[in-house]
């Protein structure tokens, strides 16, 4: 092993520990804490100068502190639309608006909204909302991890409702 991996390897089992349990505290989560922790460290590596570095503790201690506040403010922003979700779920009191729109021509702007998502964003979309599989499942199926599925099903979501905002302007 070089230099550079031994570097690592020492940083690694020193802080990681440390870095688990500072994100443990900020995020709550266990899941979310060993997956924060392994990107922190995943960032020090591809960062070309850390075995340079004069305090890689500090560097390693901010770029984790900027990935929790990342974190934090992501889960806020999907918080948001979830609740948007949640209130749309509900049965509405409005009266039907049939003239704005028939049918065919919604299905229409949803298959044209789907095609202009990623392919792997699509698929993932597809495989949560038509065929009714979990997250995990869809990680499973497609080699991804579940983080990955949300992250996609979330972008799917907020441009299909981009999309379908249109029609009421």
């Amino acid at each position: 092993m070089d230099k550079k991996g031994q570097f690592f390897k020492r940083l690694f089992k020193a802080r990681y520990h440390s870095v688990y349990s500072f994100f443990l505290k900020r995020l709550g989560s266990s899941e979310d804490a060993a997956d924060a922790s392994q990107e922190t460290f995943m960032r020090m590596v591809r960062h070309n100068g850390a075995i340079s570095l004069k305090s890689p503790d500090s560097y390693l201690f901010r770029t984790a502190r900027n990935l929790a506040t990342d974190m934090l403010r992501t889960r806020a922003v999907r918080s948001k639309y979830t609740e948007a979700a949640d209130i749309e779920a509900q049965p509405s009191t409005a009266p039907l608006q049939d003239a704005a729109l028939d049918l065919c021509q919604r299905q229409k702007l949803v298959q044209k909204a789907l095609s202009e998502l990623s392919p792997r964003c699509r698929e993932v979309f597809t495989f949560h909302r038509f065929e009714d599989l979990t997250y995990k499942e869809i990680a499973k199926r497609l080699s991804i991890s579940p983080k990955t599925v949300e992250n996609h099903v979330a972008k799917a979501i907020l441009h299909l409702r981009k999309r379908l905002s249109q029609l009421n302007v």
